[in-house]
């Protein structure tokens, strides 16, 4: 409007304030300006555990990481759904244009590009089971009763199952951010959560944000000393005054050798109980593996989902549910229908993982599947 002034500026241009006219257009020059900064000297100090709020954190969560753990109830039960698959990793545009691919369109289209970011793999192992665990507090027992169970069978190859199984169990043992020592493939390190942890690992705080509806401070962790073979990764804390671990990432120092691990990622997520306590709700564990040469290689992973159960009416049974040998199997546990499967996953397949139980049914072809094979470096 006519009166009014219009304020020109740019970053190294002195600004230019100009009143509004009749006129249609304005054509502003706007003069160079040159400015001299003042010096800015950063300083790094050194770590210390003295009046670090990180490490104030952390010395809660050791605290009271036992009242978190623990579980009032006499017994429990669990839902659990459990998913461990293989995948051919560093599918290129490349191997796609070879020859011995030409006909077989169907299986790239279903690479996933979500578990490891900026690469494509291509699953052709699925093991899926859905089970229920059942624990007593006092005598400290445990029960697992798988319910449904179903896997994709490489047929061309002579795989033994069971051994299969049995590896994977090695591998991917159960971890407890919680302990004082943790087990983690071939390697057994102080926890970012023992006792004298605070000794050992430094800790900075990142972030303040939301996992999930929880309030959480996101803390860094790695080893103070380079030579020692900590882990790392990051820890969430929540703000509610439990000072809980709502989510954690537990990694490896990249100096740990492992045969045939390039990488390593476990996130593990927990939930209030409804008892007492925090349980762990989540598990997914990536191990990016090597075979032949250091280009090539697969990718395993094991998820697992929990999901607590009502126990009002489980107390009079449970020494009858609880007896016997760790692990039952039912009857139709390897019969169960699409519907089921759909109905009682704790969390679904996506779109690749749905895709390979028709792919590699639609394989006819054995030598093709083998110089896939070949060319994964298997």
């Amino acid at each position: 409007r006519l009166g009014e002034r219009i304020v020109f500026s740019f970053l190294g241009y002195k600004t230019q304030t100009v009143e509004a006219t009749a006129s249609t257009s304005l054509q502003i020059n706007l003069r160079q300006e040159a400015r001299q900064l003042k010096e800015v000297v950063v300083k790094r100090n050194r770590y210390s555990n003295k009046n670090n709020p990180a490490v104030q954190l952390i010395r809660n969560v050791i605290d009271r990481k036992d009242d978190n753990q623990k579980m009032v109830a006499s017994c429990s039960h669990v839902k659990k759904y459990e998913k461990t698959l293989f995948a051919i990793n560093d599918i290129t545009e490349s191997v796609k244009k070879q020859k011995a691919f030409r006909k077989l369109d169907f299986l790239f289209a279903n690479t996933d590009t979500t578990k490891l970011p900026g690469k494509e793999v291509l699953p052709f192992y699925i093991n899926e089971k859905i089970s229920d665990l059942f624990f007593t507090k006092s005598p400290k027992r445990e029960k697992e009763i798988v319910d449904a169970r179903q896997m994709v069978k490489i047929k061309w190859f002579d795989i033994d199952d069971e051994g299969l199984a049995e590896y994977m169990n090695y591998l991917y043992q159960d971890i407890n951010i919680y302990d004082d020592n943790i087990f983690f493939l071939t390697n057994s390190s102080l926890g970012p959560l023992a006792k004298t942890a605070p000794n050992f690992y430094r800790y900075y705080i990142v972030d303040t944000l939301l996992v999930g509806q929880d309030e959480c401070i996101k803390v860094f962790y790695a080893a103070r000393n380079k030579n020692d073979l900590l882990y790392t990764g990051h820890l969430y804390v929540t703000t509610d005054g439990d000072y809980a671990i709502r989510k954690a990432e537990i990694g490896l120092d990249k100096r740990v050798n492992i045969n045939w691990v390039r990488g390593v990622n476990l996130v593990q997520e927990f939930e209030k109980s409804s008892h007492r306590g925090w349980v762990l709700s989540e598990s997914r564990l990536l191990i990016d593996f090597f075979l032949i040469n250091q280009f090539v290689g697969i990718l395993g992973e094991r998820y697992q989902r929990f999901e607590e159960k009502t126990t009002d009416s489980l107390s009079a049974s449970i020494d009858t549910i609880i007896s016997g040998s760790y692990q039952e199997v039912s009857d139709s546990a390897y019969s169960r229908s699409p519907q089921y499967w759909e109905t009682h996953r704790l969390t679904p397949l996506n779109r690749s993982e749905i895709a390979t139980y028709s792919a590699m049914d639609s394989l006819q072809n054995v030598r093709v599947f083998k110089a896939i094979m070949r060319t994964g470096g298997i």
